[in-house]
């Protein structure tokens, strides 16, 4: 998925009322997707904690812990612990890690 689409998805959860359902009825399965169904789905959950800049399900999502997700995404511990307190961290952030998880699960999905 390229970030184009990755930002459009994130588009459209927010204006379905931010709705996986919703966008998955919206899109479909698209041909052109690299992912089996269960991966796809993880991917929408991405683009919706993504959206909502949902710190807590992402690192969910990832399968981590805190402190390796911290590692892996190369931020600190203390904001790490800050976000997670609020739930929450900069838009900013939760796009860029959420087109780098997609990004991994469709490189697996190739491998």
């Amino acid at each position: 998925m390229d970030f184009e689409t990755f930002k459009a998805l994130i588009n459209d959860y927010l204006e379905l009322g931010k709705s996986v359902d919703k966008l998955l009825a919206e899109y479909g399965y698209p041909p052109e997707i690299r992912l089996n169904a269960e991966d796809f789905i993880k991917a929408l959950k991405i683009v919706a904690a993504a959206a909502e800049c949902n710190i807590n399900a992402l690192i969910e999502l990832s399968g981590l812990n805190t402190i390796d997700f911290a590692r892996k995404f190369v931020k600190p511990y203390s904001t790490m612990l800050k976000w997670t307190a609020k739930g929450q961290c900069p838009s900013s952030d939760a796009i860029y890690i959420g087109f780098i998880m997609i990004t991994e699960l469709e490189n697996a999905e190739e491998n």
